[in-house]
């Protein structure tokens, strides 16, 4: 049980290893390879697994855009900020004690002292000089004319007045240093922002490369390992008796999802432009998630049968050219219709549950021999093992009453035909006998069964690969994703 076990694990955790900006030189590595098959028994195993792969996944850029949203805050409180504005450093208030406190609690400054009804504000070391220097000044003067050193006191007294007048003007000169010393500040803020700016911009841009391959390729993948990793509880794989059963079940489906991720392709055809269209990418990881859907179903169900069939067939995309007919019998020699020769089209059965007509080429009329040359690309169940092209003549133009008539088919088989070019003329077999008419339908067609098909060579020399000649023309519709006519 534990080799078919950690072999499932192991593909699951290397399925993450694409959660990373730079998934192909730097993946995330969920477990190392040397612990995950040291381990002897499941239940070393599990912890193992669940000790190496807490953390590893990373919420990218958090610490840059915490630090973005912390200067911003500081911004705001700066802006509603009026601490550089002039203040006086004496005011009266309405109280009486002997109080002293900071304005704001990390700064040393300003710092009020209450005095009874007197409030004192200190604005800085050099302004509690001053107000020291005021008051001693005062002291030291009133002192010198009490005992008669009036020419003394008088000079005492012109530099009391020259203190008080920067006592004056201390809110300002307070103001401006402030203002001088948030420019240097801002100065270094704005050089850290533009660092910070340049990581933001850098992980925006590694974000953009991935973003195409974690959503076409890596969410189907963790989604499909998530679906079928229910297997191990529908089949109760705890149940001893149940051991080898579970284990056999769960190596064969390995085998199945092993060629299911090397399906998913290669990462340069999500990483590098221009190798696969992302209308394609697209459309291909839209068709497999619906299918991993169903096999999520098929699991809980515990449909083991079901579920190895649909991961064997998660996409399938046909590329199909309906070329021309020749010598095709002429059924419009009756009364209702104004046509010489038989008004031919082709129509392409997909699935029993759709109409005739759902895929069809334009009509041809007045024609034994009609060429079209048109293209079409169409999602296919890929499961299908054949499709038909049938042949109508046409009732456009005709008398009332008349109804079209069946004129013969050809069926086309698929899964022996993956990822080939395939060029045929086949007879035709008429609808009512069941039996080879004359008539042959040329046609080409290219079955796509997983994403690496969409990058392949057609080796024509008009169509250099899927993606290039997609390039070409507009996607457009479900079913039928475009079809194209030449101009006439």
């Amino acid at each position: 049980m534990l080799d078919p076990l950690r072999n499932f694990v192991f593909m699951w955790m290397e399925s993450f290893s694409q959660c990373s900006l730079d998934p192909k030189h730097h993946p995330i590595i969920m477990c190392p390879d040397q612990k995950v098959f040291r381990s002897t028994t499941v239940v070393e195993f599990a912890k193992v697994v669940l000790n190496e792969s807490k953390g590893k996944i990373a919420d990218f850029a958090a610490e840059d855009l915490a630090q973005a949203e912390g200067m911003h805050r500081r911004i705001s409180e700066h802006r509603s900020d009026d601490r550089h504005m002039p203040q006086f450093w004496l005011s009266c208030l309405c109280s009486f004690g002997l109080v002293g406190q900071r304005e704001k609690p990390d700064e040393p400054y300003p710092y009020h002292i209450c005095i009874l009804c007197l409030q004192v504000t200190i604005l800085s070391h050099r302004h509690l000089f001053a107000i020291v220097c005021f008051f001693g000044g005062i002291g030291l003067a009133t002192l010198l004319h009490v005992r008669g050193h009036h020419l003394f006191g008088v000079a005492a007294d012109i530099g009391v007045f020259c203190v008080a007048a920067v006592l004056l003007v201390v809110g300002t000169l307070d103001a401006n240093r402030r203002l001088e010393a948030e420019l240097k500040h801002l100065t270094t803020q704005k050089e850290n922002l533009e660092k910070l700016s340049r990581r933001i911009k850098r992980w925006a841009e590694k974000y953009e490369r991935v973003a195409k391959l974690w959503q076409f390729q890596t969410m189907n993948r963790l989604d499909l390992f998530d679906a079928v990793s229910g297997i191990l509880r529908s089949l109760r794989f705890t149940e001893p008796d149940r051991e080898q059963q579970v284990a056999n079940a769960l190596s064969e489906i390995n085998e199945k999802l092993e060629k299911a991720i090397h399906g998913f392709g290669e990462l340069r055809l999500y990483l590098e432009e221009g190798v696969v269209e992302d209308s394609l990418l697209a459309l291909a990881a839209q068709q497999m998630k619906g299918n991993i859907l169903k096999i999520g179903e098929a699991v809980d169900r515990g449909d083991i049968r079901a579920v190895g069939q649909k991961i064997d067939n998660l996409f399938g995309i046909l590329f199909l050219r309906i070329v021309r007919a020749e010598n095709l019998p002429n059924v419009n020699s009756n009364m209702f219709s104004n046509s010489a020769l038989t008004d031919c089209y082709v129509t392409m059965q997909l699935s029993e549950k759709k109409s005739l007509d759902d895929h069809r080429t334009r009509t041809v009329t007045d024609s034994l021999n009609p060429v079209w040359n048109e293209e079409f690309l169409l999602l296919v169940e890929p499961h299908k093992q054949e499709f038909r092209l049938e042949l109508w003549d046409s009732t456009e133009g005709q008398l009332v009453g008349a109804s079209r008539q069946a004129i013969g088919y050809v069926s086309v088989p698929l899964q022996q035909q993956a990822a080939v070019w395939v060029s045929r003329r086949d007879q035709i077999i008429s609808h009512k006998s069941k039996t080879p008419l004359r008539a042959t339908l040329e046609y080409e067609f290219f079955f796509m069964t997983s994403v690496r098909h969409l990058s392949l060579e057609f080796g024509r020399q008009e169509l250099s690969s899927v993606s290039a000649w997609l390039s070409m023309r507009t996607l457009k519709g479900a079913e039928t994703i475009w079809s194209s006519a030449p101009a006439s």
